[in-house]
């Protein structure tokens, strides 16, 4: 691939073509801390309007022969060449539009050049898309789509940015693993995802997503734990999925033996439930303060026949083994992957396992095991061939 070094910047002022006769102005911005500050390129006009259809139609009309939504440039002693017509492009950052100019205007760097953070690859992928100029990016969006890792991601802005990069470049797997976590991992009323989802470029819908899947899902658990609730009221019931003595399996007469195991594993339910807060059991769209991840220890600690031993001390030794079950919900771990600390997964700061168990406010042995819940996102139709599409977008 051919590389030549870019024209010199004079004050501010990026020279991307010295016979070009287009200044694109943009404004500062500041984003998550970073400044973008104004900048004016000077530019080709035609070579921009070849790349990018929606620039063709801001900067010409009538076939391209007439020069649109133009203004007169500011006689800046700055600017040496002066040219007459400028365009401003207000919601544009100045650092990924001086990136899709160079490619635009053939100024090659190597991929790492283009955004070693996630936030620069995203802030470009939005730009470009934005434009209609994603083809661009074809050289770099294997190694940008191999890079994408939702299980580094910990804060919601991180995985906002994954989840789209992810739809952008053509990546499903990676898309539905990034919406799984964010349903999984925050709350309905978390206000660090709720500024996310509020202030960033998303795929269309994802929102909804979000929001409908927590609840659909949250509502699964909830009535998983309900028929458990009522089947250890019922004293008729026969045989007893909880209860493993000979009695609990199908026996004609009322086994009382086996109504007081039921009624100590009941206890024991309504005691976890009271500590996690979810007792009398809430509808599922009043548990906003809850995420599934939370709600998946809650279920891990009635699951575990040990730990309601050890924590309670309610079943005599006979009863050693009865448990309660939830036949549609998984027994897992937590994800293995290490958790990235900063907020962006590109920067490589690792948290220890002692900060990942303090940011998740989980004890110990609520750490060690965890619910999946059997929950993973799956990709509606329209996603799959939109995401289809992506990837042959960049001859994958």
């Amino acid at each position: 691939m051919v590389s030549r070094r870019a024209p010199a910047s004079r004050d501010g002022n990026e020279i991307l073509d010295t016979r070009g006769d287009l200044w694109l102005k943009t404004d500062h911005h500041r984003v998550c801390g970073r400044d973008f500050p104004a900048r004016h390129f000077l530019v080709c006009p035609r070579t921009v309007a070849r790349h990018s259809t929606v620039l063709a139609e801001i900067l010409f009309r009538d076939g391209g022969r007439t020069p649109s939504g133009s203004e007169t440039a500011n006689t800046s002693a700055a600017v040496e060449t002066n040219p007459s017509w400028v365009v401003h492009l207000p919601e544009a950052m100045s650092t990924p539009l001086k990136w899709l100019l160079q490619l635009m205007h053939g100024q090659f760097c190597q991929p790492n050049a283009y955004g070693k953070l996630l936030m620069d690859r995203y802030e470009i992928v939005v730009l470009a898309d934005k434009y209609s100029c994603l083809k661009l990016l074809q050289p770099w969006a294997n190694i940008w789509a191999l890079d994408l890792d939702p299980y580094r991601a910990v804060a919601p802005r991180v995985l906002c940015r994954v989840a789209w990069l992810s739809y952008k470049l053509g990546e499903p797997k990676v898309y539905s693993a990034a919406i799984r976590r964010l349903v999984v991992r925050f709350p309905a009323d978390s206000e660090e995802l709720e500024l996310a989802l509020a202030s960033m470029t998303l795929p269309p819908s994802l929102e909804d997503s979000i929001y409908h899947e927590r609840l659909a899902h949250i509502t699964l658990v909830l009535d998983e734990i309900q028929q458990c609730l009522d089947e250890l009221i019922d004293i008729n019931l026969k045989p007893s999925p909880y209860c493993h003595l000979e009695g609990g399996r199908g026996s004609k007469t009322i086994d009382w033996d086996v109504i007081d195991c039921h009624a100590k594993l009941l206890g024991s339910l309504i005691q976890i439930l009271a500590r996690d807060k979810l007792w009398p059991l809430p509808k599922p769209s009043g548990l906003t303060d809850l995420s599934l991840r939370e709600l998946g220890c809650t279920v891990s600690a009635m699951a575990e026949s040990s730990k309601a031993r050890r924590s309670y001390n309610l079943i005599k030794s006979a009863h050693i083994s009865c448990a309660v079950s939830f036949p549609r919900l998984t027994l897992d771990h937590p994800d293995p992957s290490p958790d990235y600390a900063s907020e962006d997964s590109a920067t490589g700061t690792l948290t220890s396992q002692e900060s990942r168990r303090e940011q998740a406010d989980l004890s110990d042995e609520e750490y060690e095991v965890h619910v999946s819940l059997g929950y993973f996102y799956r990709l509606t139709a329209s996603e799959q061939e939109y995401m289809a599409s992506q990837a042959r977008l960049f001859d994958r």
